[in-house]
């Protein structure tokens, strides 16, 4: 039979209920710490060595940008003391 263009108004078939796609809240849980373990297994941790040097560069950077930023701070805070005054 040919094609008129017309849709069929055959009745559908009841599909059958979805089933819940996502697992349960406990299943979610324990998959998450499962991948959180593998992923820690992968990471390379430093050595004791690296991690004192690595600590004492970013504690000498962060003293020393302290110093600029107390030396900035004080020289604005003493222009607008002479402007002011």
């Amino acid at each position: 039979m040919p094609d008129n263009g017309k849709k069929s108004i055959a009745p559908q078939k009841a599909s059958a209920p979805k089933k819940n796609a996502k697992p349960n809240i406990f299943k979610r849980t324990a998959r998450f710490y499962r991948e959180v373990v593998a992923e820690l297994k992968k990471v390379t941790w430093p050595t004791r060595k690296e991690l004192v040097t690595s600590s004492i560069a970013v504690i000498v950077f962060i003293a020393i940008f302290m110093v600029i930023l107390f030396g900035i701070d004080t020289g604005f805070t003493a222009l607008i003391n002479l402007i002011v005054a």
